[in-house]
C-alpha cells in the first residue's frame, strides 16, 4: 500500500502592536480564531501585552523591545519626540528583519498603518516573497490631532503612498476606502469589521452588577475618544436625572478624567471601571451606550452594542459615521464638540422608555448587517485570491 503523502498546513503570520483589550485586537483574535483550523497560525506582537485568550496551537513571537521613559519622552519638544520615534521606528523594521529571514510565510497579514509600513519596509529589504496584505482602519487626516507611535502625519502622508502601492489593501469602511482613493490613488479591498452576534448576544446574558446607567467604554484618550466631552455634557444633565454615568476602559487621560469627575462634583454619579473581558453585559444592561468619539475607522464598540440591542447616542465621527447609522436612522448623531445637545441626547433616551425601546429594536436589526460571518468569508476570499 502506497504511502499517503501528508499535505503540510498553509502558513500565516499576523502582525499588531499588541493584544491588549482594544478594536483592532479584537480583529485580529477573531482572524486567529477563524483561520487556525487552515492555517498555521504565528502572531507577531511588537509589545509584550496580552489581554486575550488565545489558542494554545497559535506561535506568538514578540519584536526585541526598546525600553525607554514614554512619560519622559513625551515632555520633550516634538522635534525631539519625533526623531526618537524614527529611531524606535527603524529599530523595529530591524527586529522584524532578523525575524522574517529565518521563516517563510504563505500570506502575512498586517494591522494599522505603523505596522503596516514596518511590514512592507521589512519585506523590500529581504525581498521576501509573501502574498502581504495592509490593513488600515483609520484615515491618516485623524493623525493631525495626535503623533501616533511618536510620529506625525506627514511621515504616514510621505510613507503610504509609497509603500502601499504594490500591495492587497483592506480598509475597514467605505470612508477609509474613499480616503485612501481620494488623496493616494490607491484601491482597497473595503471588508467592514464584523461582530459575533449569537457569541455577542451569549455574553450579555451573564449577570451584570451594574444596572440603568449611562456606558461608555473604550480607550481614554480625549483627543480621539471624547470622554471629557461626554463628562461635560452629563454634568449639564446631572441635577436632571438619577441615571449614573459608567466608563469602562484606561488610557493616557484617565487621570486627567479622574481630576475632572471631582472638579465637576460628580464622584456620586460617575464610575470608572477598568477593561472588562465581557463588555457585552455592560451594554446590554445600559440604558444608552454613550459614544463621543471624533474619529474612527470602523467601530467595534458599536457593531458590538448594536449585536445586543443596545440605544446608542453618538458624535458625528469621521470618516464612517453616516454608513453606519444610515444618515442616523439607527442611531441618532450629534454634531462633533457639541456638548449640549450630547446631553440632551442622553437625557432624551434615558426619560423616554418607548424611544428607548425603539432604538433597541433599530440597532439589531442594523446588527444583522455585520455579521462575522459574511466578513471573514470576505477576507478568505481576498488572502485566496
Amino acid at each position: 500500500m502506497p504511502a499517503v503523502k501528508k499535505v503540510s498546513m498553509k502558513t500565516l503570520a499576523i502582525i499588531t502592536h499588541n493584544m491588549s483589550f482594544g478594536g483592532v485586537q479584537r480583529v485580529v483574535k477573531n482572524h486567529i480564531e477563524y483561520f487556525k483550523d487552515n492555517y498555521k497560525i504565528t502572531l507577531i506582537l511588537f509589545e509584550k501585552k496580552i489581554d486575550f485568550k488565545l489558542p494554545e496551537e497559535i506561535e506568538i513571537i514578540f519584536l526585541d523591545e526598546r525600553v525607554f521613559d514614554y512619560k519622559k519622552l513625551i515632555q520633550e519638544n516634538k522635534n525631539t519626540i519625533v526623531s526618537f520615534g524614527k529611531e524606535l521606528f527603524d529599530f523595529r523594521v530591524n527586529s522584524l528583519v532578523s525575524i522574517l529571514k529565518d521563516k517563510q510565510f504563505d500570506t502575512i497579514i498586517s494591522h494599522e498603518d505603523y505596522n503596516n509600513l514596518i511590514a512592507t519596509k521589512t519585506v523590500e529589504i529581504l525581498n521576501y516573497k509573501t502574498n502581504l496584505i495592509l490593513t488600515s482602519h483609520i484615515q491618516q487626516d485623524s493623525y493631525k490631532r495626535n503623533l501616533i507611535h511618536l510620529l506625525d502625519a506627514d511621515f504616514y502622508y510621505q510613507s503610504i503612498p509609497i509603500y502601499y502601492r504594490n500591495y492587497k489593501i483592506i480598509t475597514v469602511s467605505k470612508g477609509v476606502h474613499d480616503y485612501f482613493y481620494n488623496n493616494y490613488n490607491l484601491e482597497t479591498y473595503c471588508i467592514e469589521n464584523g461582530v459575533n452576534i449569537k457569541e455577542a448576544r451569549k455574553q450579555a446574558e451573564e449577570e451584570c452588577q451594574e444596572k440603568n446607567f449611562i456606558l461608555c467604554i473604550g480607550r481614554i484618550e480625549f483627543v480621539q475618544k471624547g470622554q471629557d466631552d461626554l463628562l461635560k455634557a452629563f454634568k449639564l444633565i446631572s441635577k436632571e436625572t438619577d441615571v449614573p454615568l459608567l466608563f469602562i476602559g484606561d488610557g493616557k487621560d484617565k487621570e486627567k478624567l479622574e481630576k475632572m469627575i471631582l472638579e465637576f462634583n460628580l464622584m456620586n454619579q460617575v464610575k470608572i471601571l477598568t477593561f472588562e473581558k465581557n463588555p457585552f453585559k455592560y451594554m446590554k444592561n445600559a440604558r444608552v451606550v454613550a459614544f463621543p468619539s471624533y474619529y474612527e475607522g470602523l467601530p467595534n464598540t458599536i457593531l458590538e452594542s448594536l449585536a445586543v440591542s443596545a440605544a446608542l447616542v453618538s458624535y458625528d465621527f469621521e470618516p464612517s459615521s453616516n454608513e453606519l447609522s444610515k444618515d442616523g436612522y439607527y442611531f441618532p448623531l450629534v454634531k462633533r464638540g457639541d456638548i449640549q445637545t450630547l446631553g440632551s441626547k442622553l437625557l432624551e433616551v434615558i426619560t423616554n422608555n418607548s424611544l428607548e425601546e425603539k432604538m433597541r429594536l433599530l440597532s439589531f436589526e442594523r446588527a444583522m448587517d455585520y455579521s462575522l460571518d459574511n466578513m471573514l468569508n470576505k477576507w478568505n476570499i481576498v488572502i485566496e485570491k
